[in-house]
């Protein structure tokens, strides 16, 4: 008596193991040998094996399998998209999804970080219990660097150029200007949105400050006699630094015509930074 087990059916390009009982010996019709042989079948059928016992005694039978069909899974959504931006992909061909990012719905939320090839996958399973796999790529254009440069401050009267590069963009600015650079002498908040020819955006900003420029203008003394009284030099504006012959404090600006010796002296008063000044006056 042949009695077989194992399974009756499996999916399309998977394994089969089936086995028989009864005997010594098995000889598969698919020229496969032993109690229990595993293969991968290419559609349903019938299997017959003779079955031999200790006797020498044989037997015939045979069993039937399933080879049940895969599901056809596809994915839809975008092939292109901006780094960091979210898109949706649809999966098809099944009853139940799960996909390369976790989720076990009909669709999933993408948002790749990286530039270049991202690609997803899902795998459905259809109502008869097979699975299949289905891929997409997407290709993931990079943000436009855009870098105005760190806040600044320049002199009143002065101007900056701001420069958002990327040639061959788009410009957004906020002083409505829709060029690559704009020359800004106010101070303020400036930002620009740069948008590339994959429709990828980004934005910088850069507070401009203004400062006025110092004023070094140093009060004039015509002449003072070699045995005058040291006296301090004064300017229009304080904090510089005085020097030439006859300055004995650079801070206060002190000058000592016995120092300073006959005849004329340059004095020179200078106020420091970005947007300082200079001055001199002889004596």
């Amino acid at each position: 008596t042949i009695a077989f087990g194992g399974d009756t059916a499996v999916c399309f390009s998977h394994p089969i193991t089936i086995t028989a009982s009864g005997g010594v010996s098995y000889a598969w019709e698919n020229s496969m040998s032993g109690s229990s042989i595993t293969f991968v079948p290419a559609a349903s059928d019938t299997l017959t094996v003779v079955v031999t016992d200790m006797y020498g005694c044989a037997s015939t039978d045979s069993v039937w399998f399933d080879v049940l069909p895969l599901p056809v899974p596809g994915i839809t959504g975008s092939t292109e998209i901006c780094q960091f931006d979210t898109t949706t992909l649809t999966a098809s061909g099944g009853v139940a999804y799960q996909w390369s990012g976790g989720q076990s719905t009909l669709t999933a939320d993408v948002a790749p970080s990286t530039p270049g090839i991202s690609t997803y996958y899902v795998i459905a399973t259809a109502s008869n219990g097979c699975k299949d796999t289905a891929f997409h790529q997407i290709t993931v254009h990079a943000l436009p660097v855009v870098d105005l440069g760190a806040d600044t401050t320049i002199c009143e009267g002065n101007s900056l150029l701001l420069d958002a590069a990327n040639a061959g963009s788009t410009f957004n600015w906020s002083t409505s200007a829709a060029t690559q650079t704009v020359t800004v002498s106010a101070a303020g908040t400036y930002s620009v949105t740069v948008t590339d020819i994959y429709t990828c955006h980004d934005a910088d900003t850069i507070i401009v400050s203004t400062q006025p420029y110092a004023d070094a203008t140093i009060t004039d003394v015509s002449f003072i006699c070699m045995n005058g009284t040291p006296f301090n030099f004064t300017a229009a504006q304080a904090g510089g630094s005085w020097s030439g012959d006859g300055i004995t404090n650079a801070t206060n600006g002190t000058f000592n015509p016995a120092t300073a010796g006959s005849g004329n002296a340059t004095i020179v008063y200078t106020i420091a930074g970005q947007c300082g000044d200079t001055d001199s006056s002889t004596i």
